[in-house]
């Protein structure tokens, strides 16, 4: 509606849409990426425009130069295809609108080079979760010790060498969106491919920068994961794990969430104990540094009831869903992505057990 509202026509035409059939109209809505609305504006012919601007109390240019930017951005944050990078709640899109009305910092802020490489990993191999991967390792990377002028240092060095072989030897490889995030893709594109030769690249070129090695090979590891190539992902993560371990000790953060991210891999490939081992080592932690309802806690305990589902425990997985799910939504609310996981998983069981 808001876009209607500011660019006068639907992010889709609806005839199209419809003369399209179910199955053309479901692919649209799930892959297409929308025109921003000062571009979909400025598509319209010179006299939709012009009424268009009448309408809204301004002239052609001046409609046009309002719309680009903060507006922009506030539109096509709520019109997102992964769900957590839209407003989690109407309220959240009235603040963003009140923020632009009183010329504030928005929430709504234009896609970063590696959210466009997320967006193209899920594209083309319709995997999990990919958008994040990057940005969560380089904050991991400059988040350690910051307290300590010599470790703060160091960790910058780690982020800026993370950054500067992502950039270079993976990036930069599948850079095909050009100026414009959101127009198609080449259609040739081999992501795995571009991966496999940043894989290749990293071989020998850290010899004397453990972290750095490992913090690449875990986010190679999980875009891996993503594309369906296990093997790769488990070699990766397991190396990765041992230069975490060897340089930061058992306890570092980044060794837990290399451990969670392996359990998460081998409980894919059906090794359930051995996840299960790794997950109740990170629930440990998590629980001693974090507390038992912190969401990264309790994104562990999902994981092990998911376990005991898979094996067939349905009685123990249904009491651990149901105390997952009552302890999230005290403490986050019913909306909660926890609780939702922890609803569905308990559908689920219902269903299995009839």
């Amino acid at each position: 509606l808001l876009y209607e509202l500011l660019a006068g026509g639907t992010p889709f035409d609806g005839r199209e849409l419809m003369a399209s059939g179910i199955d053309a109209m479901r692919k649209t809505i799930r892959e297409k990426e929308p025109q921003r609305p000062s571009t979909r504006l400025a598509t319209l012919g010179a006299d939709q425009l012009t009424t268009t601007a009448k309408r809204r109390s301004a002239d052609t240019a001046k409609l046009l130069h309002q719309l680009k930017g903060d507006l922009d951005w506030i539109v096509m944050k709520c019109l997102e295809k992964d769900r957590t990078r839209r407003y989690e709640t109407p309220n959240a899109l009235a603040a963003d609108v009140g923020h632009y009305l009183k010329g504030e910092a928005l929430i709504a802020v234009p896609p970063s080079k590696t959210y466009v490489l997320g967006k193209l990993i899920r594209k083309h191999k319709k995997t999990f979760a990919m958008a994040a991967v990057i940005a969560v390792i380089l904050a991991g990377a400059t988040g350690f010790s910051t307290w300590q002028m010599l470790a703060a240092k160091r960790e910058r060095a780690i982020a800026q060498a993370v950054s500067d072989f992502l950039d270079k030897d993976l990036l930069q490889r599948a850079d095909v969106y050009g100026s414009d995030p959101f127009q198609s893709p080449h259609r040739d594109l081999k992501l795995l491919e571009v991966v496999n030769r940043a894989s290749t690249n990293l071989t020998g070129k850290f010899t004397d920068q453990p972290v750095v090695e490992a913090s690449i090979r875990l986010t190679l590891g999980k875009i891996f994961i993503g594309l369906g190539e296990w093997p790769a992902a488990q070699e990766h993560l397991d190396r990765a794990l041992k230069l975490f371990e060897k340089s930061l000790g058992p306890q570092d953060e980044r060794v837990i969430e290399t451990k969670f991210t392996l359990g998460r891999l081998l409980a894919a490939r059906w090794e359930l104990d051995a996840a299960k081992a790794l997950f109740e080592e990170v629930l440990d932690y998590r629980i001693a540094r974090l507390g038992s309802l912190h969401p990264k806690t309790l994104e562990v305990r999902v994981e092990l009831a998911k376990g005991e589902y898979f094996k067939g425990r349905y009685a123990e997985a249904e009491e651990a869903f149901d105390e997952i799910k009552s302890e999230a939504a005290k403490a986050y609310g019913e909306d909660h992505e926890l609780v939702q996981e922890a609803t569905g998983m308990l559908g689920e069981i219902y269903w299995v057990t009839g």
